[in-house]
């Protein structure tokens, strides 16, 4: 009897194929045979480990899976695409949201620095010259990483619900680094390494307080530093956080009516131009002309796996260094029946002029929530 493969939900078959990779490698039995037992002999996930049984698989270029077809490559840029709406830049692009300009890695790129002027003429002079100022610079590809740790057991099982805690698991690893280093103004990056914010830098004005006619004032001073730079944001995209968007949702005025009618907790349409939300936004609210933003992404990611190696169990103010000799109190994977699951992607952005964001500080829109 025929049997139809059942489609799997967006990003599964890229974490069935890192469990199977791990069990792999914990049991030392062939990728093919775990896929096999686990999924099934037809299954996606062992078309893919057929594939290629050696090389760690990625969409990266050069990478055995990135000139494959089917579901071999599919798994990959499923997994991508099922990143892609957990984090702001996803949002991009996406409904009524302006699309950030894309750019491909390492070609030269003209940045403008400074606009030109023009002039009247008279009949039979000569026409002024002007002149633009830019500035040459490329996208060069950068990685961003993070490590999951989930229990061996969870790795083992086949059962739907731990597919899915593994997916889950490795787009939380990577939208939080994504969203925090996109948008947080003290990120000014690092040569070579990771870009700076797009805030950073940027154009501030502190809220002038919470109601709808402080938050009125507030937008009209952002505005105003887009009109200042002669870069109205026709293209422009407010992000916020869920707190902020959710206060303007609950506002009404003294007739009962919505103040912003467009907005809820999860977004929408915020004084004309749409609004994408993000807790990693925090107590500020920027404005950013889409347009005006360079991005480089192909899609690359990868994943990597380790049961042998003992981990510092924190996400900031790590102790250990290596290059200082400093030591940390370290968690062994091994003891603990831990796997520590690798996430990498492979993405970079730069703003095309300074004017391409301005933002508020200090936004308490609604005033303070009540705690008991």
């Amino acid at each position: 009897m025929f049997h139809t493969q059942i489609k799997s939900e967006p990003g599964i078959n890229f974490a069935r194929f890192a469990k199977v990779k791990a069990v792999s490698r914990l049991d030392h039995i062939n990728v093919v045979t775990v896929a096999e037992r686990m999924y099934g002999a037809n299954s996606d996930v062992v078309g893919i480990a057929k594939a290629n049984e050696v090389v760690p698989g990625s969409n990266i270029s050069g990478n055995w899976a990135s000139d494959l077809t089917g579901a071999e490559a599919a798994s990959f840029a499923d997994f991508a695409a099922f990143l892609r709406p957990a984090t702001i830049l996803g949002k991009f692009g996406v409904g009524n949201v302006p699309r950030l300009r894309a750019v491909p890695f390492r070609e030269p790129l003209l940045s403008q620095t400074g606009g030109g002027s023009s002039y009247w003429v008279g009949e039979g002079k000569p026409a002024p010259l002007t002149a633009f100022d830019f500035d040459r610079t490329t996208i060069q590809p950068l990685k961003i990483g993070n490590i999951a740790v989930i229990t061996v057991e969870n790795v083992r099982s086949s059962n739907p619900a731990s597919d899915v805690i593994v997916r889950d698991a490795l787009r939380d690893a990577l939208a939080a680094g994504l969203d925090t280093s996109f948008i947080d103004p003290a990120n000014s990056g690092t040569s070579n390494v990771k870009p700076a914010s797009i805030t950073n830098g940027a154009a501030t004005v502190h809220s002038t307080g919470t109601d709808a006619d402080h938050i009125r004032l507030d937008v009209r001073a952002l505005f105003q530093k887009f009109i200042t730079a002669n870069n109205t944001p026709s293209n422009g995209v407010w992000i916020m956080s869920s707190t902020n968007a959710l206060a303007l949702s609950l506002m009404v005025n003294a007739l009962g009516q919505k103040e912003f009618p467009g907005m809820s907790m999860t977004g929408g349409v915020f004084e004309g131009l749409p609004a994408i939300v993000s807790d990693y936004a925090g107590s500020i609210v920027a404005l950013v002309n889409a347009t005006d933003i360079y991005i480089a992404d192909d899609g690359d990611t990868s994943v990597d796996l380790s049961q042998e190696a003992s981990l510092e169990m924190k996400s900031a103010s790590l102790a250990q260094d290596g290059s200082a000799g400093t030591g940390a109190s370290l968690v062994s994977l091994w003891q603990n029946g831990l796997v520590a699951l690798k996430a990498e992607r492979t993405i970079n952005w730069k703003k095309r002029r300074a004017s391409a964001v301005a933002y508020l500080t200090g936004v308490a829109w609604g005033g303070a929530v009540p705690n008991s």
